[in-house]
C-alpha cells in the first residue's frame, strides 16, 4: 500500500499542516525499519516496527525530543498519528501490535534475499491482490485529492 501510505501522509497534511517530513515518516516508519530487515531475511516483512513496543519507543522518543527543545509537540503527534494510520491501514494482527505480550513474531523464512524478493513480487503481483490494492490505493488517492483540491483551488484565486 504504498501510494495509500503517501496519500494518509497528504491528508494528514491537508488536516494539520505539519510538516511533510514527520508525515512521510510516520507513514512510513514500520516499513522503513521492517522491509529492509525481511529483505536480510532476519525478519518477516512486518516485524518489529509494526509492533505497539516499537510505537511506544518512538513515542518516548519524542518526549524527549519534545523535552529539550528539539520538536514541536504538534509535529510529534503528526509522526505518531501516521504511524498509527499506517498501522491500521496494514490491518496489523493483534499478536503483532501486542508482541511480545501475545506471542513471539513471525520467523522469517531463512532462505534468503532473493526468496524475499520472489515473495514481494508475487505478493503484490497475485492477480487478486493488484486488483485489490489498486482499488484501495485508487480510493486513498482519490480521497487525498478530493481533501487537497479544493485547499489548491483557493489559492489560484
Amino acid at each position: 500500500m504504498i501510494l495509500g501510505h503517501a496519500a494518509t501522509a497528504a491528508l494528514g497534511r491537508r488536516l494539520t499542516h505539519a510538516p511533510w517530513a514527520a508525515l512521510l515518516l510516520g507513514a512510513f516508519a514500520p516499513d522503513l525499519m521492517d522491509k529492509p530487515l525481511g529483505l536480510l531475511g532476519l525478519t518477516g516483512s512486518r516485524a518489529v516496527g509494526h509492533t505497539g513496543v516499537m510505537l511506544l519507543a518512538a513515542g518516548l522518543v519524542c518526549l524527549l525530543l519534545i523535552r529539550f527543545h528539539r520538536l514541536r509537540p504538534a509535529t510529534a503527534l503528526a509522526f505518531l498519528g501516521m504511524w498509527i494510520v499506517h498501522l491500521a491501514g496494514d490491518l496489523a494482527a493483534p499478536r503483532m501490535l501486542f508482541w511480545p505480550l501475545l506471542g513471539p513474531l513471525p520467523q522469517p523464512s531463512g532462505e534468503g534475499i532473493w526468496a524475499a524478493l520472489r515473495g514481494y513480487a508475487f505478493f503484490y503481483l497475485r492477480p487478486d491482490f493488484t486488483r485489490a490494492m489498486f482499488w484501495l490505493d485508487a480510493g486513498c488517492l482519490l480521497a487525498a485529492g478530493l481533501a487537497w483540491w479544493p485547499a489548491s483551488r483557493r489559492k489560484r484565486v
